[in-house]
């Protein structure tokens, strides 16, 4: 069989570029058709909310149909709702109102066949023993940064030289269909368990009851918290500095994708040069200290709107987004063995985040504007207590 980890990595690769190609300027692309910070906010909510429900459904589907099939009807969902979202922008200046509803049916349709993040790290750590896992999600997660910072380049530059978002649009959409050959030219399929009956029907009263079971695993409901609040701070974040990037520091797309494409392309090199000797030399849960800490003054120096304090940001941001995320996802594959129903439950508690974090951020904003930020520094301080008073002892510390 077909090693399928090259076209994992590559598959995130793609839908992160394809991604980030359009959604990091969801921001702009609202205000261009007059509309308000709020519905910014409940439009990038939108995809966050359907996939909450989703991603759990699509977990267990993947043991019923085999997890390629899954995967290559989330990248269908992925694809035709760009190709939707294309529609909603060509009718935008003489429809506004059906684009604003076209452009919710798009996120709503993605999310509703949400699920690609979970189904890849479900094939990954299947096919990892305790050792490989570390340097799995660590290829995983560079993927992701590499991907982002491709997309937002790309993104940036092709808005530079022809400002249309339409464009922007259309490459996402041809991304996708890419993807979607990709997988399923080379990915192999791998099935946990015999393969079910073919059915139409999710059995939800046993998911309820693994969920019960699932929760009682020692330090779940903490790392399902942490999942939580991570993804709020990140997407809040992202909501607020897009509103502060377009009114306060009068940004462009262009500017907006050079920013997000740096923080990415940040990322990536600290990642790539340092995160394995970082393993050798350190343990997880000393790796997810760190990158908490740094995280925290991040958001600090975010909250003030200047050149030299953004820079700064960006350094502290990177090292820390860099160093948190592998040492987390580390820690919560290691969790239960039922590998499907854990990522799902972990999308769904960051799809529940991402919901709250975009739709409250342009609400903070509206009322604290850059002091907004002040609240994800001080969530990440509260996690960092949390988490070294409460949960952890030191004979914890050791094993992990």
């Amino acid at each position: 069989m077909k090693n399928p980890v090259r076209p994992l990595v590559i598959s995130n690769l793609l839908f992160e570029a394809g991604n980030n190609i359009i959604i990091p300027f969801i921001v702009f692309i609202v205000f261009s058709l007059n509309g308000s910070k709020i519905l910014a906010g409940i439009l990038a909510a939108t995809y966050a909310l359907f996939e909450f429900f989703a991603a759990p459904t699509m977990g267990k589907m993947s043991e019923i149909f085999g997890k390629k099939a899954v995967l290559l009807f989330t990248q269908t969902g992925t694809a035709v709702s760009w190709f939707i979202f294309l529609i909603a922008l060509q009718v935008g200046k003489t429809q506004p109102t059906l684009a604003f509803f076209l452009l919710f049916l798009a996120r709503a349709l993605d999310g509703c066949t949400a699920g690609q993040i979970s189904l890849f790290l479900t094939y990954l750590s299947e096919l990892s023993f305790k050792k490989e896992k570390k340097m799995l999600m660590h290829l995983f997660i560079l993927s992701s940064h590499w991907g982002t910072f491709m997309g937002a380049l790309t993104g940036s530059i092709l808005y530079f030289f022809y400002p249309n978002e339409k464009l922007l649009v259309l490459c996402a959409f041809a991304i996708s269909l890419f993807c979607l050959l990709f997988l399923y030219w080379k990915l192999p399929d791998i099935r946990s368990t015999p393969p079910s009956p073919p059915s139409f029907q999710i059995p939800y009263k046993k998911w309820i009851v693994d969920l019960k079971t699932l929760v009682q695993f020692k330090h779940t409901k903490l790392f399902l918290f942490l999942y939580f609040i991570i993804v709020l701070n990140a997407d809040s974040f992202h909501i607020i500095f897009s509103i502060l990037a377009s009114e306060q520091l009068n940004w462009s797309i262009f500017h907006f994708g050079i920013f997000k494409g740096g923080l990415s392309g940040l990322t990536f090199i600290i990642q790539y040069f340092l995160m394995k000797r970082l393993f050798k030399l350190f343990s997880n849960i000393q790796l997810l200290f760190l990158g908490l800490g740094l995280m925290t003054m991040s958001f600090y120096f975010f909250s003030q709107p200047h050149f030299f304090p953004i820079l700064l940001s960006m350094v502290l941001f990177s090292f820390g987004n860099g160093i948190l995320w592998p040492s987390f996802l580390n820690l919560f594959s290691q969790l239960s063995p039922d590998q499907s129903l854990l990522q799902g439950l972990g999308r769904s508690m960051a799809s529940l985040a991402s919901l709250m974090g975009l739709s409250l951020g342009s609400m903070l904003y509206l009322n604290y504007q850059n002091k907004a930020l002040l609240l994800g520094s001080s969530s990440y301080l509260l996690l960092i207590f949390l988490i070294k008073i409460f949960y952890l002892s030191p004979k914890y510390w050791a094993k992990r």
